[in-house]
């Protein structure tokens, strides 16, 4: 083997290694249930204050684990904290503390600001009662959309938790913000409860076909690496 020959080999098993660490980059993943997300910390949204608490944006609240993260509308408009039963009479748990557009149409941000998060997610209901499409949009940290989902909902004054859970994960902690919007017949504004979110990154297993770019670039450089020790002079 020439040692041209060798040398384009060897650059072309780096391109296979690049090319394996590029498909093993984050895959992003629609999450339906609280259970399915995997969350290790949250936003519970009854320490705004009382039922009723108008809450002026943009403003930044902590997360139970002490997470500092930016909640944002379009327009000027202010937040309200209510409760499920409590001046929200929708389909949410009894008791649920809530985030409400109060009336806007949204889209509501939350910005993690320099801390990066592997997934999150929360239930969500249009205001108006009927079917409705949440949308939920994830950014990157130089914020760039890199993910966006849609689920389907109904929204009724059941009280009985059926209200659509709608989360996005990744297997990297590369979600920097995530946007959540209503469209439906009655209107676009809508509420969330607690927020979800898990801050460690997730593994996600190679592909075989991952496996297979990864094995052949190892052996082509190992073959290199032992054709070259072959060609070294040997010291009397």
């Amino acid at each position: 083997m020439s040692l041209k020959t060798t040398r384009i080999l060897a650059l072309a098993a780096v391109a296979v290694l690049f090319v394996s660490v590029e498909q093993a980059k984050a895959a992003f993943t629609l999450v339906t249930s609280r259970a399915d997300l995997g969350g290790t910390d949250f936003v519970d949204w009854g320490t705004l204050g009382p039922v009723g608490t108008q809450v002026t944006q943009p403003f930044t609240i902590n997360s139970n684990g002490g997470v500092p993260l930016t909640v944002s509308q379009f327009g000027n408009v202010t937040f309200q904290a209510l409760d499920q039963g409590n001046f929200w009479n929708g389909n949410f748990a009894p008791g649920d503390h809530l985030l409400w557009t109060n009336g806007a149409n949204g889209p509501l941000t939350i910005n993690y600001g320099a801390n990066g998060v592997s997934a999150v997610g929360t239930q969500i209901q249009a205001d108006f009662f009927g079917d409705f499409t949440a949308t939920i949009t994830a950014f990157n940290q130089s914020g760039q959309q890199v993910a966006t989902f849609t689920e389907n909902g109904t929204s009724n004054p059941n009280g009985d938790n059926s209200a659509i859970f709608l989360g996005i994960k990744s297997d990297a902690a590369d979600i920097f913000s995530v946007l959540y919007s209503v469209s439906s017949s009655g209107g676009q504004d809508f509420a969330i409860n607690r927020l979800d979110f898990a801050t460690s990154a997730v593994t996600a297993a190679p592909e075989p076909s991952s496996l297979a770019l990864l094995g052949l670039g190892a052996a082509t450089l190992a073959g290199y690496r032992g054709w070259r020790r072959r060609k070294q002079p040997v010291v009397a």
